[in-house]
């Protein structure tokens, strides 16, 4: 009886011990930092930080729901991402050196993370608020988010495309400006 118990100890060992060593699948939206040494990612729902050098992670969140689209601040002192913690997705925001996270946006609908400004101040972020998906940006501070319509004018100073027509009829349809029926 002792040498069947002993061999099943050992072999439960072995498999509990192999399993650790195995390398992890399924991470998920890696970003770098802006220096490229370290990759924050998802991972079974949870955000990890680790150094690209070695591989080691670490863990940054364990909030209720799913943290996704991680995005590091270009001054690399924040990171961003969704939080589904209540249901929907809002956005959240925590030092980079890990410490408490703030919620930012509080709407019934998705937010999810796009980027952040140049002078990390802003998140960008993509909801459906009025009916379409929009973009929107939220200050790191918090506050009422703010659409960001590209009217008219702006889309045309945006626009790098060409503007004589003969430059023009290079593009393919659709890139022309040209109105395209579905098909």
């Amino acid at each position: 009886m002792k040498p069947k118990f002993l061999l099943a100890l050992l072999t439960l060992s072995f498999y509990l011990l192999n399993a650790q060593t195995k390398e992890v699948y399924f991470l998920s939206q890696p970003c770098l930092t802006p220096d490229g040494q370290i990759v924050i990612f998802s991972f079974e729902g949870d955000l990890w930080k680790a150094n690209v050098k070695d591989g080691l992670a670490t863990r940054l969140t364990a909030m209720q729901g799913y943290e996704t689209n991680a995005k590091v601040s270009p001054d690399e002192k924040w990171i961003a991402f969704s939080g589904t913690q209540y249901g929907n997705s809002d956005v959240y925001i925590m030092p980079f050196e890990g410490g408490d996270i703030k919620q930012l946006t509080y709407y019934s609908g998705g937010d999810n993370v796009s980027s952040w400004s140049w002078d990390s101040k802003y998140i960008y972020f993509t909801s459906s608020r009025m009916g379409q998906i929009s973009s929107y940006k939220v200050s790191i501070n918090g506050g009422t988010a703010q659409r960001i319509d590209l009217g008219a004018q702006d889309r045309r100073e945006h626009d790098d495309r060409p503007r004589d027509a003969a430059a023009a009829q290079l593009l393919p349809l659709g890139h022309r400006g040209d109105a395209v029926a579905p098909g």
